[in-house]
């Protein structure tokens, strides 16, 4: 199960109320422990991973057109002659 989903849910409420709490307690207090130990790390982790790999393109709309012409630049200067365009141009 992603993160232990149901399983410590299982183990923490029944240990919660033999340890001496109410059962509306012991469900609370499992719901937040999980609320804080899962869903705001992720969503901390989610934020932190989208401001680590933004590209300055995202950012700044002529750099990401810049790149893309320099990109088909290069791809032109690599890309093999086409031979019936040497043929016209002998012609």
């Amino acid at each position: 199960m992603p993160g232990g989903l149901l399983v410590v849910e299982a183990i923490l409420v029944p240990g919660l109320v033999s340890s001496g709490m109410a059962l509306a307690d012991a469900i609370s207090a499992m719901l937040i422990y999980r609320l804080v130990s899962w869903i705001f790390i992720s969503a901390i982790g989610w934020v932190v991973f989208f401001f680590m790999f933004r590209t300055e393109g995202a950012l700044d709309p002529e750099v990401a057109i810049d790149e893309l012409a320099a990109q088909e630049l290069a791809a032109e200067e690599l890309s093999p002659p086409d031979p019936a365009t040497d043929a016209d141009e002998q012609h």
